[in-house]
């Protein structure tokens, strides 16, 4: 019988090849959960907002509340701005990071497959 000198060889690779598919995976939910913190900050956010207007409603002839109302409100959207910048960004790191990881697992594959059989 002949004995597959390559076999230990292919057991390395697909070992390799299966932590690149476990980082993609973990990539991916931490991911979903980032974007899940920052939906929740965002909506927060919106909610104090709308709380603020609440509070002050009563009170909107007087031109200092309102000011003080419109900086809340001006403040609020350059916060939502910071959120989707960062979501942007995140959507390309992520992106980009799992690119690399898919390309680095697929010259993996083609090593691995690429060894002789016996």
């Amino acid at each position: 019988m002949v004995k597959d000198k390559s076999s230990d060889e292919r057991y390395v690779y697909s070992q390799q090849i299966l932590a690149r598919e476990q980082q993609m995976d973990e990539l991916t939910s931490q991911k979903q959960s980032i974007f899940q913190l920052l939906d929740n900050l965002d909506l927060e956010n919106r909610r104090w907002v709308y709380r603020m207007q609440e509070l002050t409603e009563s009170e909107n002839s007087d031109i200092g509340v309102q000011r003080q109302m419109e900086e809340i409100c001006g403040k609020s959207d350059y916060i939502s701005r910071l959120i989707d910048h960062d979501r942007e960004d995140l959507t390309y790191t992520f992106s980009r990071s799992v690119t690399e990881l898919d390309e680095t697992r697929l010259q993996l594959q083609r090593e691995r497959n690429s060894l002789p059989w016996a």
